[in-house]
């Protein structure tokens, strides 16, 4: 939380609440009503892949699964799955939801940080810890 000196207010900065996950609660279908950033995983060799949707994740899901099922070359995870003769599960089962936003504008931003949170083993111990400092500075 900062203080602005001169007029005794609090401030916090605006783009700091953006970054701080939702709560994980149990996956239910309605997660899968929403939108935002999601997480699929392969069954067979647990291969991540990170997205965003501006549509709803259900509607994403089915765009993969198709691709999957009819072998065609616009979904990666779907063409990983083909390519390595993997199986698809079932939606409940591979896709996680990270984090949900109607803010179009922030899930680009969102998508990347997860990307790069997935990729870079060091910032996986010390995002636990910073999240938890931004949003300890919001309350």
């Amino acid at each position: 939380m900062l203080f602005c000196a001169l007029f005794g207010i609090k401030c916090v900065l605006f783009f700091s609440k953006a970054l701080v996950p939702k709560p994980n609660h149990a996956p239910t279908q309605n997660q899968f009503g929403k939108r935002g950033v999601y997480q699929l995983t392969c069954p067979d060799c647990n291969m991540r892949y990170i997205g965003q949707i501006g549509l709803l994740f259900r509607v994403r899901f089915q765009e993969h699964f198709r691709d999957f099922k009819y072998g065609n070359n616009k979904s990666k995870f779907a063409m990983h799955l083909l390519q390595k003769k993997h199986s698809i599960g079932h939606i409940k089962d591979i896709m996680k939801v990270l984090y949900i936003t109607n803010k179009v504008r922030l899930t680009d931003t969102i998508e990347k940080f997860y990307i790069y949170k997935e990729t870079k083993p060091v910032i996986k111990s010390m995002t636990k810890t910073l999240l938890s400092q931004i949003q300890y500075s919001i309350q």
